[in-house]
C-alpha cells in the first residue's frame, strides 16, 4: 500500500508493508534516506527499540508511529523514516508533523478494514 499527504512544496509517502501480522512502515519525503528506526511490540517487555543515525530528527516521528499502530492493531510494527528538506522552517517541519500522523491514521484505517475484510464471512 502506498499513501501520500502534501502541503506546498512538502510531500511526505507512506509505504506500507504487511510482514503476516505485523507491519513496516517506510516514512519519506524531499531528499529520501534513512534517518531513524523505530520497532515496536506490543507483547514485548522489553520496551521500544530505536535507531538514529547521527545528525537527523526523525527519532520522534518514528517511535510515535510505531506506538500508534502496535497499541492499535496489536501487532509488532517497524517504522522507517528519511525525510529531508533543505531550509526548512519550523513552520514546515510541524506540516511535516501533521502529515506523518495523518498518514498514520490512514494507515491503521486501510489495514483495520484489510482485517476486517479477511475475517469476514464469505
Amino acid at each position: 500500500m502506498l499513501f501520500s499527504a502534501h502541503h506546498g512544496r512538502l510531500r511526505i509517502r507512506l509505504r506500507i508493508v504487511r510482514q503476516g501480522c505485523d507491519v513496516l512502515l517506510v516514512f519519506s519525503g524531499g531528499s529520501a534516506h534513512l534517518g531513524a528506526v523505530a520497532l515496536v511490540s506490543p507483547h514485548s517487555n522489553n520496551g521500544d527499540n530505536l535507531l538514529i543515525l547521527p545528525g537527523h530528527r526523525e527519532d520522534a516521528l518514528v517511535l510515535e508511529a510505531a506506538r500508534n499502530v502496535s497499541v492499535r492493531l496489536g501487532c509488532s510494527v517497524c517504522v522507517c523514516a528519511g525525510i529531508h528538506y533543505d531550509a526548512i522552517t519550523p513552520e514546515e517541519i510541524q506540516h511535516v508533523e501533521t502529515m506523518v500522523r495523518t498518514l498514520t491514521e490512514q494507515c491503521i484505517t486501510a489495514l483495520t478494514k484489510a482485517r476486517l475484510a479477511l475475517s469476514a464471512p464469505q
